[in-house]
């Protein structure tokens, strides 16, 4: 439920109707930030969840994210990385437990930049890479894949044949569609 992608996610899944579960790195009680009190609500009412191991009115400390990530990547099929522990150290910590549990994703960044040797080193541990986003849609399982994918019909319409035409009113006779 923190700034950025939480809060959009959570924004899009109510904006969708769905149910949402956001993990708080403070108390329940204690919406962080401030401003995602109404997103809270919201959560709530279509059904989601507000979860959080900590005690009520436990306050937003630094320390607190780095737990609250590791319940994210308990709940989660995997989790992408793209930066190193030093641009955004939270972030990083939880392809760190995922990839203790063979669900870590990576995206690999620029070989000799310091700055991206996270990703880069999680990949040489084990870590899937990702290069684009059927590298995520083939890490998902094969029941959830079928779920996703859009429903196709096997076979055509049985009264329908084959035509860069529209059917219906056209000029063309039905040998010439």
């Amino acid at each position: 439920m923190v700034r950025g992608v939480d809060t959009a996610a959570h924004r899009g899944a109510i904006n969708a109707k769905g149910k949402t579960i956001a993990v708080f790195g403070t108390g329940v009680d204690v919406p962080y930030p401030k401003e995602n009190t109404r997103l809270s609500e919201q959560v709530v009412a279509l059904g989601g969840a507000l979860i959080s191991e900590f005690p009520l009115g436990t306050f937003a400390a630094p320390q607190n994210f780095p737990i609250r990530n590791r319940i994210i990547s308990g709940m989660s099929m995997g989790v992408l990385s793209r930066r190193s522990c030093r641009v955004q150290r939270h972030t990083h910590h939880c392809p760190l437990c995922t990839r203790a549990e063979s669900r870590s994703l990576c995206r690999p960044r620029k070989r000799h930049e310091r700055k991206f040797l996270g990703p880069n080193t999680l990949i040489k541990q084990g870590a899937n890479l990702v290069a684009a986003w059927k590298d995520i849609w083939e890490e998902l399982p094969e029941n959830l894949r079928l779920a996703l994918a859009p429903a196709t019909p096997n076979e055509s319409p049985q009264d329908e044949t084959a035509s860069l035409f529209p059917s219906g009113d056209s000029p063309l006779s039905p040998h010439e569609r």
